[in-house]
Protein backbone atom coordinates (compact mmCIF):
# COMPACT_ATOMS: atom_id res chain seq x y z
CA UNK A 1 0.00 0.00 0.00
CA UNK A 2 1.36 3.39 -0.99
CA UNK A 3 1.52 5.79 1.92
CA UNK A 4 0.17 9.30 1.54
CA UNK A 5 3.07 11.77 1.55
CA UNK A 6 2.45 14.40 4.21
CA UNK A 7 4.17 17.65 5.13
CA UNK A 8 3.22 19.99 7.95
CA UNK A 9 3.35 23.74 8.33
CA UNK A 10 3.82 25.50 11.67
CA UNK A 11 3.87 29.20 12.43
CA UNK A 12 3.78 31.58 15.37
CA UNK A 13 3.62 35.35 14.98
CA UNK A 14 5.88 36.64 17.78
CA UNK A 15 9.14 35.79 19.51
CA UNK A 16 7.67 35.60 23.04
CA UNK A 17 8.39 32.57 25.24
CA UNK A 18 4.75 31.44 25.14
CA UNK A 19 4.69 31.57 21.37
CA UNK A 20 8.04 29.81 21.19
CA UNK A 21 6.54 26.97 23.22
CA UNK A 22 3.58 26.87 20.84
CA UNK A 23 6.01 26.69 17.93
CA UNK A 24 7.79 23.69 19.45
CA UNK A 25 4.51 22.03 20.46
CA UNK A 26 3.12 22.23 16.94
CA UNK A 27 6.17 20.46 15.54
CA UNK A 28 6.16 17.82 18.30
CA UNK A 29 2.44 17.14 17.80
CA UNK A 30 2.74 16.52 14.05
CA UNK A 31 5.85 14.39 14.46
CA UNK A 32 4.12 12.19 17.03
CA UNK A 33 0.80 11.79 15.20
CA UNK A 34 2.16 11.15 11.73
CA UNK A 35 5.17 9.02 12.57
CA UNK A 36 2.92 6.56 14.41
CA UNK A 37 0.44 6.19 11.56
CA UNK A 38 1.05 3.53 8.92
CA UNK A 39 -1.10 5.36 6.36
CA UNK A 40 1.12 8.43 6.21
CA UNK A 41 4.72 9.18 5.36
CA UNK A 42 5.92 12.39 7.05
CA UNK A 43 8.18 14.06 4.50
CA UNK A 44 9.03 17.33 6.22
CA UNK A 45 7.88 19.96 8.71
CA UNK A 46 8.07 23.55 7.43
CA UNK A 47 8.11 26.16 10.19
CA UNK A 48 8.22 29.97 10.33
CA UNK A 49 8.80 31.64 13.68
CA UNK A 50 8.19 35.23 14.71
CA UNK A 51 6.42 36.19 11.47
CA UNK A 52 3.02 37.72 10.83
CA UNK A 53 0.16 35.78 9.31
CA UNK A 54 -1.25 38.73 7.36
CA UNK A 55 1.75 39.03 5.04
CA UNK A 56 2.69 36.21 2.69
CA UNK A 57 5.89 37.89 1.50
CA UNK A 58 8.04 37.39 4.61
CA UNK A 59 7.57 33.69 5.32
CA UNK A 60 10.48 31.78 3.74
CA UNK A 61 9.42 28.30 4.87
CA UNK A 62 5.87 28.89 3.64
CA UNK A 63 7.12 29.88 0.22
CA UNK A 64 9.54 26.94 0.13
CA UNK A 65 6.64 24.62 0.90
CA UNK A 66 4.64 26.02 -2.01
CA UNK A 67 7.65 25.69 -4.31
CA UNK A 68 8.04 22.05 -3.28
CA UNK A 69 4.33 21.59 -4.03
CA UNK A 70 4.97 22.51 -7.67
CA UNK A 71 4.01 26.17 -7.39
CA UNK A 72 6.18 28.78 -9.11
CA UNK A 73 6.71 31.98 -7.15
CA UNK A 74 7.07 35.30 -8.97
CA UNK A 75 8.68 38.14 -7.04
CA UNK A 76 8.04 41.83 -7.72
CA UNK A 77 9.28 44.92 -5.88
CA UNK A 78 7.71 48.27 -5.09
CA UNK A 79 8.59 51.10 -7.50
CA UNK A 80 9.05 53.38 -4.49
CA UNK A 81 12.71 52.88 -3.47
CA UNK A 82 11.98 54.18 0.02
CA UNK A 83 9.74 51.19 0.64
CA UNK A 84 11.02 47.65 0.77
CA UNK A 85 7.74 46.10 -0.31
CA UNK A 86 8.11 42.68 -1.90
CA UNK A 87 5.12 41.03 -3.54
CA UNK A 88 4.74 37.40 -4.44
CA UNK A 89 2.41 35.83 -6.98
CA UNK A 90 1.87 32.10 -7.36
CA UNK A 91 1.37 29.93 -10.46
CA UNK A 92 1.33 26.19 -11.10
CA UNK A 93 4.58 24.90 -12.57
CA UNK A 94 4.17 22.98 -15.82
CA UNK A 95 7.30 20.87 -15.39
CA UNK A 96 7.72 20.41 -11.63
CA UNK A 97 5.71 17.80 -9.77
CA UNK A 98 4.82 18.12 -6.05
CA UNK A 99 7.07 16.37 -3.54
CA UNK A 100 4.06 15.52 -1.36
CA UNK A 101 0.30 14.93 -1.49
CA UNK A 102 -1.07 16.74 1.54
CA UNK A 103 -0.29 19.60 3.94
CA UNK A 104 -1.35 19.42 7.59
CA UNK A 105 -1.82 22.69 9.50
CA UNK A 106 -3.01 23.15 13.10
CA UNK A 107 -5.74 25.65 12.16
CA UNK A 108 -6.69 28.15 9.46
CA UNK A 109 -4.98 31.09 11.20
CA UNK A 110 -1.59 29.34 10.92
CA UNK A 111 -1.93 29.19 7.14
CA UNK A 112 -2.57 32.82 6.25
CA UNK A 113 -4.83 35.49 7.67
CA UNK A 114 -6.03 37.07 4.47
CA UNK A 115 -8.46 36.20 1.72
CA UNK A 116 -5.65 35.95 -0.87
CA UNK A 117 -4.74 32.62 0.72
CA UNK A 118 -7.73 30.99 -0.96
CA UNK A 119 -6.13 31.59 -4.35
CA UNK A 120 -3.13 29.61 -3.10
CA UNK A 121 -5.44 26.80 -1.99
CA UNK A 122 -6.84 26.64 -5.51
CA UNK A 123 -3.35 26.60 -7.02
CA UNK A 124 -2.50 23.65 -4.79
CA UNK A 125 -5.70 21.87 -5.81
CA UNK A 126 -4.71 22.22 -9.43
CA UNK A 127 -1.50 20.35 -8.54
CA UNK A 128 -3.55 17.73 -6.65
CA UNK A 129 -2.15 18.86 -3.29
CA UNK A 130 -4.66 19.40 -0.49
CA UNK A 131 -4.63 20.90 2.99
CA UNK A 132 -6.02 19.40 6.18
CA UNK A 133 -6.79 21.94 8.94
CA UNK A 134 -6.67 19.78 12.04
CA UNK A 135 -8.60 21.82 14.64
CA UNK A 136 -11.47 22.71 12.32
CA UNK A 137 -11.40 19.25 10.71
CA UNK A 138 -11.59 20.86 7.26
CA UNK A 139 -10.06 19.26 4.19
CA UNK A 140 -9.63 21.26 0.98
CA UNK A 141 -10.08 18.17 -1.18
CA UNK A 142 -13.82 18.57 -0.69
CA UNK A 143 -14.85 21.86 -2.35
CA UNK A 144 -18.08 21.78 -0.32
CA UNK A 145 -15.95 23.15 2.54
CA UNK A 146 -14.97 26.26 0.57
CA UNK A 147 -17.63 28.58 2.00
CA UNK A 148 -16.86 27.54 5.58
CA UNK A 149 -13.14 27.89 4.94
CA UNK A 150 -13.57 31.43 3.57
CA UNK A 151 -15.53 32.38 6.70
CA UNK A 152 -12.76 31.10 8.95
CA UNK A 153 -10.19 33.06 6.94
CA UNK A 154 -12.20 36.26 7.24
CA UNK A 155 -12.51 35.74 11.00
CA UNK A 156 -8.76 35.08 11.27
CA UNK A 157 -7.91 38.24 9.30
CA UNK A 158 -10.23 40.39 11.43
CA UNK A 159 -8.85 38.89 14.63
CA UNK A 160 -5.32 39.79 13.54
CA UNK A 161 -6.35 43.38 12.76
CA UNK A 162 -8.11 43.70 16.13
CA UNK A 163 -5.02 42.50 18.00
CA UNK A 164 -2.79 44.88 16.03
CA UNK A 165 -5.10 47.79 16.84
CA UNK A 166 -5.04 46.94 20.57
CA UNK A 167 -1.25 46.73 20.61
CA UNK A 168 -0.95 50.09 18.82
CA UNK A 169 -3.38 51.68 21.29
CA UNK A 170 -1.38 50.31 24.22
CA UNK A 171 1.90 51.70 22.86
CA UNK A 172 0.37 55.14 22.22
CA UNK A 173 -1.17 55.32 25.70
CA UNK A 174 2.11 54.20 27.25
CA UNK A 175 3.98 56.92 25.35
CA UNK A 176 1.61 59.56 26.76
CA UNK A 177 2.51 58.33 30.25
CA UNK A 178 6.24 58.40 29.49
CA UNK A 179 6.65 54.65 29.09
CA UNK A 180 9.31 53.68 26.55
CA UNK A 181 8.39 50.84 24.20
CA UNK A 182 11.53 49.53 22.56
CA UNK A 183 14.08 46.71 22.59
CA UNK A 184 17.73 46.42 23.60
CA UNK A 185 18.73 46.77 19.95
CA UNK A 186 17.82 50.44 19.40
CA UNK A 187 20.67 52.09 17.49
CA UNK A 188 22.75 54.64 19.41
CA UNK A 189 21.18 53.95 22.81
CA UNK A 190 21.20 51.49 25.68
CA UNK A 191 17.73 50.78 27.03
CA UNK A 192 17.78 50.61 30.84
CA UNK A 193 14.68 48.49 31.44
CA UNK A 194 14.47 48.80 35.24
CA UNK A 195 14.68 52.60 35.05
CA UNK A 196 12.59 52.92 31.85
CA UNK A 197 15.08 55.26 30.22
CA UNK A 198 17.46 55.48 27.28
CA UNK A 199 21.19 56.05 27.70
CA UNK A 200 23.15 57.57 24.81
CA UNK A 201 26.10 55.55 23.49
CA UNK A 202 28.82 58.19 22.74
Amino acid sequence: MNKKRIVCYCRVSTDSNDQANSYENQQTYFSHVLKNNNEFDLIRIYADQGLTGTQLNNRPEFNQMLYDAGIDIEVSYSKDKRKKNIRYSYHESEDREPLFDEIWIKNTSRFARNTFSFEIIQRLRNKNVHIFFVEQNIHTKDDKNDFLLKLFQLFDEQDSKDKSSKVKFGIEEGARKGVISTTNRIYGYNYIVKENRLEIIP
